[in-house]
């Protein structure tokens, strides 16, 4: 127990060295977040190096040791309640964070919601918090809420039951119905103008538009939405080409 207790001191200190050297805090300072520390271990079951190392992570992305403290508790708590480890919920937040500008004070709903579609849909929290870290940025810039990334996320898993397979197709879907080729270049698919007018000409053939009254993009939400509605009535020679069409060879699944 002694040489247990020596070596989880050894890992805190280590820890909390990083952190010093990262934030540049006072040892004043780093004495009271040490305590903070403690306090939030108690309170989510979870290892006080753990909580300090990743503080540490996300105060090297730029955030305040205040913010890093709070960022860092709610990581404790997502891999508490979603069962994941402490890396796969750093990736999740620090995915969602950044990519729909979530702020420290409204992550724990993000986290709520997080936890509600793992326990009550086909799809756990480690699946949806890797398929945020895969698909999430590319799915805020396709104009989709966090809310509505979570729904393609849960539906296409519901489907496929392979996380890593339909966050990369949602990603390649959304990036064809906006002609993103730098994205689609980032995921290795071949893309022309002649594929993106196909994709324009097939759509209004069944009165989806790629954009709203104002000329705008519209979200893949929406456009798939639309395309739900309509795909009953296809043949299946229709759905075939259509599904061609918008998420490419690799995807159309």
């Amino acid at each position: 127990v002694f040489r247990q207790l020596v070596d989880v001191i050894s890992e805190v200190d280590s820890q909390m060295a990083q952190l010093e050297i990262v934030t540049g805090a006072s040892d004043a300072r780093l004495n009271k977040y040490a305590d903070t520390a403690s306090k939030v271990a108690n309170e989510t079951a979870g290892g006080i190096a753990d909580i300090v190392e990743s503080t540490t992570t996300y105060a090297r992305l730029g955030y305040s040791l205040d913010e890093s403290t709070e960022l860092s508790r709610l990581t404790a708590m997502l891999q508490n309640v979603g069962n994941i480890d402490v890396g796969s919920a750093q990736s999740a937040i620090t995915a969602i964070v950044k990519a729909f500008n979530v702020g420290s004070d409204e992550l724990e709903s993000v986290m709520d919601k997080l936890v509600q579609v793992g326990n009550n849909y086909p799809i756990s929290v480690s699946e949806l918090a890797e398929g945020m870290n895969n698909a999430g940025s590319m799915l805020s810039s396709a104009g989709n809420s966090l809310e509505e990334s979570f729904a393609l996320l849960t539906s296409a898993n519901a489907t496929v039951q392979n996380i890593s397979k339909s966050s990369t197709a949602l990603r390649t879907i959304a990036a064809r119905l906006r002609k993103m080729k730098t994205e689609l270049d980032d995921l290795g698919e071949a893309y022309t103008d002649a594929d993106y007018d196909a994709i324009v000409q097939a759509l209004t053939g069944h009165n989806v538009s790629l954009k709203d009254s104002n000329g705008e993009l519209r979200n893949t939400y929406d456009i798939l939405q639309d395309i739900a509605h309509i795909w009953d009535g296809l043949s299946s020679m229709e759905q075939a080409g259509l599904a061609e069409k918008i998420a490419g060879t690799r995807q159309q699944n």
